[in-house]
């Protein structure tokens, strides 16, 4: 009777990962990203970074049924930065800063509520990753790396249309948690500073274009996507035999990507 019903669930988990009926889709991006990161004090900006990032993207979907989907997406950012802020004693200082780069992960399940000829509503719940490399001055002996990094929920809604045969457009909005958000800063002792609440909004619309009599086509979009960190906890920082009292202020950061895709379903 056991043996049976483990049989059943094997069967079952075989048929829903390679069954041919369901689609599967994989999608390739390539995009331009503004990124603005800023940091707080009393409400003002104390210094902020700016990018024009190349974004590449992939992107995998597996339908397991006609109400649900595992999605599977990575993308990498890069590219030179500008800084304007200060040094610790707050003198202005502004430079072009290299080598910065992102990394966003993100894997969720997505379940259809509602459904007709025209349009569909889907919810999904997801976990993610992110790591931020911010960029630094190779020219300049004073500055420093610093990676900030977390795990975090998501959870989020989409409304799908058929415009046509051929024409879809989607908007979604996704609202993420940090799961223990850090910032390691690469100076000294390399410290590593547990950063306050963390979260994050997606924004995302696009019109995906399907060749006639064909199982390609092309995608246009764009996504919209914030985070906002809380001041972190004060950390010792050991620099030439010198204790020093650091932390993160309060910080948001925005990121505007306009994309263009390619995908095939299979």
């Amino acid at each position: 009777m056991i043996e049976t019903y483990i049989a059943d669930i094997l069967l079952t988990a075989n048929f829903l990962l390679y069954n041919s009926s369901y689609n599967k889709e994989l999608n390739l991006q390539i995009s331009k990203s503004d990124y603005l990161y800023q940091e707080y004090k009393d409400g003002k900006v104390l210094d902020k970074e700016d990018a024009n990032y190349n974004n590449l993207g992939i992107k995998y979907t597996k339908q397991f049924s006609d109400t649900s989907y595992f999605k599977l997406s990575f993308n990498y950012l890069y590219g030179d930065s500008k800084y304007e802020g200060s040094t610790w004693d707050g003198t202005p200082i502004s430079y072009t800063t290299n080598n910065s780069y992102l990394i966003n992960i993100l894997s969720d399940f997505e379940f259809n509520l509602y459904k007709n000829s025209f349009y569909k509503l889907n919810s999904s719940l997801g976990i993610g990753y992110r790591f931020w490399a911010r960029g630094y001055d190779e020219n300049n002996p004073g500055d420093y790396r610093e990676y900030y990094k977390w795990f975090y929920a998501s959870i989020g809604i989409k409304n799908s249309f058929r415009l046509s045969n051929h024409i879809f457009s989607n908007i979604s909005f996704k609202y993420n948690e940090a799961i223990n958000p850090t910032l390691k800063v690469m100076m000294g002792n390399e410290p590593t500073l547990d950063l306050g609440k963390t979260y994050g909004k997606i924004f995302n619309i696009n019109f995906k274009f399907n060749y006639p009599n064909s199982k390609q086509g092309f995608i246009v979009g764009y996504k919209y996507t914030y985070w906002n960190s809380d001041k972190s906890d004060p950390e010792n920082l050991v620099l030439n035999g010198e204790n020093i009292q650091i932390y993160e202020p309060k910080s948001d950061s925005t990121l505007n990507t306009y994309y263009i895709g390619y995908f095939v379903n299979y």
